[in-house]
């Protein structure tokens, strides 16, 4: 199975499992290549989401369940990259790494798919 494939099986088993939707697992894809925590505004200028997208998405994130652990965590405040203000960014929580749904393994570069729907 080559890497997009992989990729692409686990998207389906996120969602079929009704986890995420295709523009959250582009978050969690870019979140995941990066491996740093990461500001809203600079996962929206990465992944080519609009900001308000990745606000909602983020937010989503924040909030689901996954095994008794939310998806993305908040970390320390630090300056954005972008906009020069102090903010809060998020990573994906590292306790989700060992879950057989989410495997960085399956995960590229965020925008391996055409629709952001």
């Amino acid at each position: 199975m080559t890497v997009r494939q992989s990729s692409i099986k686990t998207y389906h088993d996120l969602k079929s499992e009704g986890v995420v939707g295709l523009q959250e697992f582009e978050i969690l894809q870019f979140l995941s290549a990066v491996d740093a925590p990461q500001t809203l505004k600079e996962i929206s200028r990465s992944t080519g989401l609009e900001i308000n997208v990745v606000s909602g998405r983020v937010n989503s994130l924040k909030k689901k369940d996954l095994n008794h652990n939310t998806i993305l965590v908040e970390c320390d405040k630090r300056v954005c990259t972008i906009s020069g203000r102090w903010v809060t960014p998020v990573k994906v929580n590292p306790q989700l790494f060992s879950n057989s749904f989410f495997n960085p393994q399956h995960v590229t570069q965020a925008g391996i798919f055409n629709n952001h729907g």
